[in-house]
């Protein structure tokens, strides 16, 4: 767990009006669920997945040597989401390939009792959000979701 002082004074995941993370984000509800939002490696699902299962063990091993950073104890700027209810998830796919009738998922939307929180496939480069392959970014409130073809 991350908890030096100056690693939260410029931690390496904001961006510009983003959060990048690596592997994803978990979210942990108050009836002890937890689920894990990460992005999916090649194969039969590619994008963004949310499954009812924590990050480690799954979104990454469970012996990784990985910073795990709690914003839900700092104030995230998506705080509202952390410390509401989660009343709706929305999956937004995209048609992949045509030939086999494939749809990837590039963005998920969580809607809580404030403003929506958008999770997409994105990263930061110089602090400036890009499209990746490999890492999703929580957007913060006011952020407009980007149009990537």
């Amino acid at each position: 767990m991350v908890e030096g002082e100056v690693e939260w004074r410029e931690p390496t995941w904001l961006g510009d009006g983003f959060d990048a993370v690596d592997y994803g984000l978990e979210i942990a509800t108050d009836s002890g669920a937890v689920f894990s939002l990460t992005w999916d490696p090649r194969g039969e699902q590619e994008g963004i997945g949310l499954q009812r299962i924590p990050m480690l063990g799954s979104g990454v091993r469970s012996d990784a040597d990985v910073a795990i950073w709690d914003v839900g104890a700092r104030g995230a700027s998506w705080v509202s989401l952390i410390d509401g209810r989660v009343t709706g998830v929305e999956l937004h796919y995209v048609p992949w390939d045509e030939a086999t009738g494939s749809f990837w998922c590039r963005r998920i939307t969580l809607h809580g009792s404030d403003t929506p929180v958008e999770v997409v496939m994105g990263d930061s480069q110089d602090g400036v959000l890009v499209p990746s392959a490999e890492t999703v970014a929580v957007l913060h409130p006011g952020t407009a979701v980007p149009v990537w073809r």
